[in-house]
């Protein structure tokens, strides 16, 4: 993976198989907001794949 990822870790996240997603969505007027979300390790997959789309 050359690219760099949207996903940052925490130790104890990790432990539990979660994965802090942070990503940038632009909002309607043009600024850039960032959300933060908990996902499954299973589910970073699909949720990068929709990312790059």
């Amino acid at each position: 993976m050359a690219k760099k990822t949207v996903a940052t870790f925490r130790s104890g996240d990790k432990k539990a198989g979660l994965t802090r997603v942070i990503y940038p969505v632009k909002q309607a007027d043009g600024r850039m907001r960032f959300h933060k979300k908990l996902i499954s390790s299973d589910q970073l997959q699909s949720f990068l794949s929709q990312r790059q789309k």
